[in-house]
């Protein structure tokens, strides 16, 4: 069944793809590998020599997590609900703390919250009176191993039944988290059974929930994942610049002719979107770090389309130098006084 729904989310995507290039009256260049037999074509692998690959997605460090972000964030494709500064204000307040805890500490005050949390739940008439949606985002902040995931996931029906909707920050979090602890298929699970488990998927989710699969994970997983975008009314992977690059570049891993001829489909928006975006620069640590995944994944196209072709994929000079991203917060202007 999986199988069956990655190619046809493939399809799908090269599909829509391939109509947008001939709107734009644009021309794919097809590699010479592309064009040979239907046989997987052998690509060097690209994240072999890369420090970088290791630091984000293997070393990830449960105990360390940033599961629930500071700042409240806009959620594409989500209820036009937005987090409250009680939830924002309670989750950094206490994220540092957690992150210092002992494994034992840690253990102890999960299981704490999950079963205060499943004793009410199982009420849904007063479970309102006594969860706050902030508390998914304390128990998920807490998790720290598969098992632990999975429960903070079981919770997710009986928040459904309760009419009470998760945190606009959820989405986020819970792809992140998913990543931290090794997990990210349960993420992919979760996100694409929304009448099961009411969680909405977010820009910044879908982004993480990308990054999460396109390293160490087969294709279809990752084509999976893009197929929930138009789902969740999320702007297509051509749209996104994270996103398309992240995907690029997985599709090259992967090496068969279909999926270099789906990256190479995606290099016109890619190079048209880094054409206004300047990824050198961030308006805050999260920016930045998206930032760096567009550079690290530019860095190894370029490197893999210069074998096959001869030719960058993108120009380097789009790409940051040791891919340090300037962080520059956005200036306010200050509100004038009242006369």
């Amino acid at each position: 069944m999986a199988s069956f729904i990655a190619r046809r989310a493939y399809s799908a995507l090269g599909r829509k793809l391939s109509g947008r290039v001939l709107a734009q009256r644009r021309t794919i260049h097809f590699t010479p590998v592309a064009q040979k037999k239907k046989s997987k074509v052998v690509i060097d692998d690209l994240f072999a020599d890369d420090p970088f690959a290791e630091d984000e997605l293997i070393k990830a460090t449960p105990a360390e997590s940033k599961a629930a972000p500071e700042a409240t964030k806009a959620t594409e494709g989500s209820t036009p609900t937005s987090a409250s500064k009680e939830t924002v204000q309670a989750v950094a307040a206490t994220k540092s703390k957690k992150a210092k805890l002992s494994p034992e500490v840690r253990v102890k005050r999960f299981e704490e919250q999950l079963k205060f949390m499943t004793e009410h739940l199982s009420d849904p008439s007063s479970a309102k009176a006594h969860v706050r949606k902030r508390s998914l985002l304390t128990l998920l902040d807490l998790a720290a191993s598969e098992e632990q995931i999975n429960a903070v996931v079981e919770l997710l029906p009986k928040y459904k039944a309760a009419g009470i909707v998760p945190s606009p920050l959820f989405s986020e979090a819970f792809a992140r988290r998913c990543q931290e602890v090794h997990c990210p298929l349960i993420a992919l699970d979760v996100f694409g059974n929304f009448s099961k488990y009411n969680v909405c998927l977010s820009l910044d989710g879908a982004r993480w929930l990308i990054h999460s699969l396109y390293v160490l994970y087969p294709l279809e997983k990752l084509m999976i994942a893009t197929a929930l975008f138009p789902v969740y009314n999320l702007p297509s992977i051509s749209e996104d610049l994270p996103s398309a690059t992240m995907v690029a570049t997985a599709c090259y891993k992967h090496g068969s002719p279909e999926s270099i001829e789906l990256a190479n489909k995606l290099r016109p928006f890619i190079q048209s979107m880094l054409r206004t975006q300047n990824i050198a620069k961030a308006k805050d640590v999260d920016a930045a770090k998206k930032n760096r995944w567009i550079a690290w994944s530019l860095h190894k196209l370029n490197k893999t389309f210069l074998k096959q072709t001869g030719k960058s994929y993108v120009s380097p000079r789009f790409i940051p130098k040791g891919f340090k991203i300037q962080i520059k917060p956005a200036v306010t202007q200050p509100k004038a006084a009242a006369a």
